[in-house]
């Protein structure tokens, strides 16, 4: 006569697997034929983590066997509990299974009943746990050394980056980062470098050993096939307008100057540049003596910082003669105040309404003037630096006709 045993694996509440097996009588051994399934079936995906794996016997089994014939693959820790008759036996895993991995519940032929009756051949069951097809998803960030961060956006130009940060790509999986680099771009090009997080397989830092120019705006693509530990890609290009223009980073600007010609004043900018010169000879004589004057030099720099570098102006600016034309000698600087800049004939001269923060520099000068021609060249450079050490892009070189 033939007995059937029947083996449910129950995944989880509601779901079983279920293997039947033909067992013969008597001292003959248990046959094991895989006769029907129910959900979840053999080689079957669950998402729901499962509490047990149930195996059910359509007669005692002898339990000191099972627990030799039974196999899982990978390892787990677990307990069994079984039923009062022993035809039901629950494997509950002592900790949660991992996530993407598959299992395999194996029985081999030491199984035996209470007749001692064996099983002829294995079988087993496999079921893969926490299948992941989705694609990694990706969140952009900037950071400074401070820890001030702020979150980036595809596809809208993210402004008020400061100049020191750091962008932090981060992944909602695992992702195979060593590689990363490979899929970053920047437009216009600027160095960079790429530090994976190795242990959590899920950040990225990109630096910039260079500074980014302030106020100029760089297009950050992070291409397409970024892959994750499973083989899941992400499927699209994505980009990332970068505007690196935070206030406290703002680079001081030249706004114009002017050179005090007995009460005239006379431009120093670009748009005078090599333009004539001609002293007032009732005031500066060509016969040998000095004379005091001033420049003024006007510069917009960031709201955040409380004023210009004194002593950095003292080095930033020179004058030059040519050709004997003049001696010129810088004697003092001061920086003027607010209400004295908002009084006097200077603010009318300066646009304020595109320059959040105008600092006056006051250069008192003397010269010798002489009878002949020549070039005074006005230099700055670009080393004058404001209270947050913000300095000028480029050095600044003007030049006037002296007749």
């Amino acid at each position: 006569r033939e007995i059937v045993l029947t083996a449910v694996f129950r995944l989880s509440w509601g779901m079983t697997v279920e293997k039947s097996i033909v067992v013969s009588s008597g001292t003959r051994s248990l046959v094991g034929i895989v006769k029907s399934a129910t959900e979840p079936s053999n080689e079957s995906n669950i998402i729901t983590q499962p509490e047990k794996i149930t195996i059910v016997f359509s007669k005692a089994v002898n339990t000191d066997s099972f627990t030799t014939a039974l196999h899982i693959t990978p390892s787990m820790n677990y307990v069994l509990e079984w039923n009062s008759n022993n035809t039901t036996v629950s494997v509950i895993p002592v900790k949660p299974l991992s996530e993407g991995t598959r299992y395999i519940i194996a029985i081999n032929t030491s199984l035996s009943d209470t007749y001692r009756n064996t099983l002829l051949n294995a079988f087993s069951s496999t079921f893969l746990y926490g299948l992941d097809t989705t694609p990694p998803m990706l969140s952009l960030a900037w950071e400074t050394p401070i820890g001030s961060t702020g979150l980036l956006d595809e596809n809208v130009i993210n402004g008020n980056i400061p100049l020191e940060s750091e962008i932090i790509l981060s992944f909602n999986k695992k992702c195979i980062v060593d590689s990363i680099a490979g899929f970053i771009e920047l437009t216009p090009s600027i160095s960079f470098t790429t530090i994976p997080d190795l242990v959590s397989q899920d950040k990225v830092r990109l630096l910039f050993p260079k500074k980014p120019d302030w106020n100029k705006t760089y297009t950050l693509k992070i291409r397409k096939n970024i892959t994750d530990t499973l083989g899941n890609r992400i499927e699209n290009d994505q980009l990332f307008p970068l505007l690196f223009n935070n206030e406290k980073d703002r680079p001081i600007t030249y706004i114009n100057g002017w050179f005090d010609n007995n009460g005239s004043l006379v431009p120093i900018n670009q748009n005078n540049d090599y333009g004539t010169l001609t002293l007032d000879s009732l005031y500066f004589p060509p016969l040998g003596s000095t004379v005091p004057t001033k420049l003024f030099y006007a510069f917009a720099i960031s709201s955040q910082a409380t004023s210009l570098s004194l002593v950095s102006a003292m080095q930033a600016i020179s004058i030059s003669p040519a050709n004997s034309c003049a001696f010129v000698s810088i004697r003092t600087m001061r920086i003027w105040s607010q209400t004295e800049y908002e009084t006097s004939t200077l603010y009318s001269l300066i646009d304020n309404s595109n320059s959040p923060h105008i600092i006056i520099l006051e250069t008192g000068i003397e010269i010798e003037n002489t009878d002949k021609n020549g070039f005074l060249t006005f230099t700055i450079r670009k080393d004058i630096a404001d209270t947050l050490h913000n300095t000028m892009q480029d050095n600044l070189t003007f030049t006037l006709n002296k007749q």
